[in-house]
């Protein structure tokens, strides 16, 4: 299945998005900017870029498992829906102790491209019944 990402760079030094190996499962992003993010705090990193991608995906924009690792960073904030043309920017929180010094060029987060199912959705009375009921957290064991 092939997906068009058309990616506008914003500034000269935006760098477009990668992926390291064909059968990588994300895309990697940059920082088009230095900031840096103190401890228990986050911050809004630009990625420096606007896209177009084939109606019908989205992008989720996820930990790097190195930095949420090493450098307790995490992504509170990214969803990128086909038809948006504004600026990508990712939301990270500092779960470390010390602050973190995100670099322009830094490879800050990454992209997973996934199917937007159409939803219809309907107000109704009642619910089936399942063998799970309501069971919420915790209710399936440890």
């Amino acid at each position: 299945m092939l997906v068009d990402m058309k990616v506008k760079r914003l500034w000269e030094h935006s760098k477009l998005p990668v992926k390291a190996h064909e059968n990588d499962f994300g895309i990697d992003f940059f920082a088009a900017e230095t900031k840096k993010i103190w401890p228990r705090k986050r911050e809004l990193i630009s990625l420096g870029i606007e896209t177009a991608i084939t109606p019908g995906f989205g992008v989720l924009l996820c930990d790097r498992s190195g930095m949420a690792v090493t450098g307790g960073l995490h992504v509170i904030a990214g969803v990128i829906d086909c038809d948006y043309r504004g600026e990508w920017k990712v939301c990270l929180i500092n779960l470390d102790q010390n602050g973190r010094v995100i670099e322009r060029g830094d490879k800050i987060v990454q992209g997973i491209v996934v199917p937007v199912p159409i939803v219809q959705i309907q107000e109704v009375t009642s619910l089936d019944e399942t063998e799970r009921g309501i069971g919420g957290f915790g209710s399936t064991g440890d």
